[in-house]
């Protein structure tokens, strides 16, 4: 292991979390970039990082010969490699190879260690390291990924809280606007990136169960091997009973606190919904009330032009008599030579109520216009609401 350090272009090219999850998607660099790793490592010394699914291929060729030990063959990317090249001044303390080499070499100086010279006993190292080595490191803090997701989960939790006491206050103070438009733009920004680190806690998830796949197949593969084998299916048991299980139980947790966050906070951008709805409504009935006020104005203000209107009409009675009667007509002066009444009514009859059914002419047919225009506006927007063709609308 310490001499075949070949620096060829990998057969099985390193993938992302999204490349791992999501295989058929041409690209994933949005969504590495927005792995909540990735963001929380900007200041990181060694360079922000990225979660990766390395694979790791080995075989054990077993000899005829039944006290013979297998030899190993394996073959995973190295951690700092990049398109073939090894970067220089990487931090190697979640490199596999080296962690491998070290364990081996721990044993190897420990006296009551098991015979890890053991080709079998190697390769339960080997698996144990792959699972574990990028998990169990504590004093990295860029490389702490469940310590990264705690404090992820936790800040989220604490910003949804203080949404809450945002609109507590608001809801308390008289003066205040729920309807904030950068509040709610805060609140969809949030949920998107609890969605987002819910989604890459599944894409763990779904990696532990195909790891929990893979090894009880060899499990139940060792299982009908001889002795020699026993000691590493024995290991593989524990990696999946221990390490793997409690990883999903860590995940799990996480992603429950994750998902209780982000119903909490969908919660209250319902309210929030609500509460503008409220307003609204509240809104529109002091508008109505106003209307209501208008219109009362109105009615005062018509029936005032009404009682004017009548009593102009009785007045105006008064000058046309006066008038009449002071004209010189044979009949009130007994003069023969003056005009009789029924020339000057055949003069004033005829005109008078000409014009006046003339006028009122015009404005029944305008009455009659602007009625019909009324109706057929009113039939419009009645067909225009009614479905094409019989179907009936509605919500499925």
């Amino acid at each position: 292991m310490r001499e075949e350090n070949h620096k060829t272009k990998s057969l099985h090219p390193r993938r992302s979390l999204d490349q791992f999850f999501y295989s058929s998607l041409p690209e994933t660099i949005s969504g590495d970039h927005d792995q909540v790793v990735y963001k929380n490592t900007v200041n990181a010394p060694g360079g922000q990082m990225m979660i990766m699914v390395d694979q790791l291929w080995q075989w054990l060729l077993d000899s005829s010969h039944s006290e013979a030990q297998p030899a190993i063959f394996t073959c995973f990317p190295q951690k700092d490699a990049e398109n073939g090249t090894n970067s220089e001044g990487v931090d190697d303390t979640a490199d596999l190879r080296r962690a491998i080499i070290d364990d081996i070499n721990d044993r190897l100086s420990d006296e009551n260690s098991p015979r890890i010279a053991e080709g079998t006993n190697v390769a339960g190292v080997i698996i144990e390291r792959a699972v574990n080595v990028m998990l169990s490191v504590r004093n990295v803090q860029s490389l702490d990924f469940w310590d990264i997701f705690r404090d992820a989960v936790g800040q989220a939790a604490e910003q949804q809280t203080k949404f809450f006491r945002l609109f507590q206050n608001k809801l308390e103070s008289e003066t205040g606007c729920i309807s904030d438009s950068t509040t709610k733009r805060d609140g969809v920004k949030l949920a998107l990136e609890i969605a987002d680190i819910i989604d890459e806690l599944n894409s763990i998830s779904r990696l532990f169960e195909a790891q929990i796949d893979v090894l009880d197949t060899a499990i139940n593969a060792l299982s009908t091997r001889d002795e020699r084998f026993a000691k590493l299916r024995e290991t593989l048991i524990d990696i999946v009973t221990q390490d793997i299980t409690g990883y999903k139980k860590q995940v799990k947790r996480m992603t429950e606190d994750a998902q209780r966050t982000k119903d909490s906070l969908m919660d209250l951008l319902d309210l929030e919904q609500k509460e503008e709805s409220l307003e609204e409504a509240h809104y529109s009935n002091e508008e109505a009330d106003t209307a209501r006020e208008q219109a009362d104005e109105t009615a005062d203000q018509s029936q005032i032009l009404f009682l004017f209107t009548i009593v102009t009409i009785i007045f105006l009675s008064l000058p046309f008599f006066t008038s009449y009667f002071g004209m010189n007509v044979k009949e009130f002066t007994g003069d023969e030579g003056n005009t009789d009444q029924r020339f000057i009514w055949t003069i004033m009859g005829p005109l008078p109520g000409a014009v006046i059914a003339g006028l009122l002419g015009v404005a029944f047919y305008m009455y009659r216009k602007t009625r019909t225009k009324h109706m057929m506006r009113k039939r419009n927007r009645r067909l225009g609401n009614k479905p094409a063709n019989g179907v009936s609308t509605g919500l499925l």
